[in-house]
């Protein structure tokens, strides 16, 4: 069960890209960033290992196993765009500056979107919403969890849409 919830979790990841990628504003140069990567894997890491507190994996589902469907997942959102920042925006990330504000805004749409949409969206999302709704958000994590809800808003919207 928690191998296929991991690897729904890592499809959802996927298709959720495809709306963020088409998004992108062209600005000024984007940069991948590493500082929302490295948080990437640790939340993703703390997802699975509360799952795992839950319910035991399959024998076949290793740690290494795990950490590997991770890596793949943070490379295929690296090359979706998920990551992406400017120059500037990556250098305030490197001093720990966030703008908690605009991006508790941007939650509080997405997640107001989310629930108005009514639609299924994988258990990474459910606790990046919980951790924000309990406060616990801030910084990078509240950055990098704005981005996923945003994705998987923009993905949701496209296919109400195309449902029309």
């Amino acid at each position: 069960m928690l191998y296929s919830r991991l690897m729904c979790a890592a499809l959802a990841l996927l298709s959720c890209l495809a709306a963020l990628s088409a998004e992108e504003q062209p600005a000024s140069k984007k940069v991948d960033s590493a500082v929302l990567e490295k948080e990437f894997m640790v939340f993703m890491e703390a997802v699975v290992a509360d799952m795992k507190s839950k319910e035991k994996p399959p024998p076949e589902m290793t740690d290494e196993k795990i950490k590997q469907k991770l890596n793949e997942a943070a490379q295929v959102l690296k090359n979706d765009g998920l990551f992406k920042t400017t120059v500037a925006q990556e250098e305030q990330f490197k001093n720990g500056t966030f703008d908690n504000a605009a991006n508790t805004a941007r939650m509080q749409q997405s997640v107001k979107v989310l629930g108005e949409l009514q639609a299924p969206f994988p258990g990474y999302v459910a606790t990046a919403i919980e951790q924000y709704q309990t406060g616990k958000l801030n910084g990078v994590r509240l950055e990098l969890a704005v981005r996923m809800l945003e994705a998987v808003v923009a993905r949701a919207q496209a296919v109400v849409k195309e449902k029309k």
